[in-house]
């Protein structure tokens, strides 16, 4: 059964719908799926338990961490920008500029900065990036990341 993608995903498919909730609650993390006893081929699956409030914690430290040395390299190149992790939970990315005064700009810098930082800050558990101008009236526009396996 678990010798294919096909039957792994049917299977975790059922798993999920059935027994993750009260396996996260006795504190689980993953699932392994082996083909048999001596299996070389075994498939580790994360669980999608909730976070504690202290796991919460740490990933949002982490994020601000993230953002700060972000700034750094940023400033490095000679742009005069801010970067802090903003929101509720700290997982989206405030990038902010006089640089980014019209939408267009913002696009443009986006996709140029995209591909680079992309996959690292969907692992920080980033959701999205707000290119902002700074002051009274800002002007933003939200960006969301296409971080594989986030839901």
């Amino acid at each position: 059964m678990f010798g294919t993608a096909e039957g792994r995903l049917q299977f975790m498919e059922l798993y999920r719908k059935n027994w993750e909730s009260l396996h996260c609650q006795l504190g689980f993390k993953k699932v392994v799926l082996s083909k048999g006893i001596l299996s070389l081929g075994d498939k580790a699956y994360d669980l999608h338990c909730p976070l504690t409030p202290a796991e919460r914690a740490a990933a949002s430290e982490v994020r601000v961490a993230e953002a700060v040395g972000l700034q750094g390299d940023l400033q490095k190149e000679g742009l005069k920008i801010v970067v802090q992790a903003q929101g509720t939970g700290k997982d989206r990315l405030g990038i902010l500029g006089d640089l980014f005064q019209a939408r267009s700009d913002r696009d443009v810098f986006f996709q140029r900065i995209r591909p680079s930082i992309e996959d690292k800050m969907c692992g920080q558990g980033f959701k999205a990036i707000r290119l902002e101008t700074p002051g009274n009236k800002p002007q933003y526009t939200d960006y969301r990341l296409s971080c594989a396996g986030v839901e």
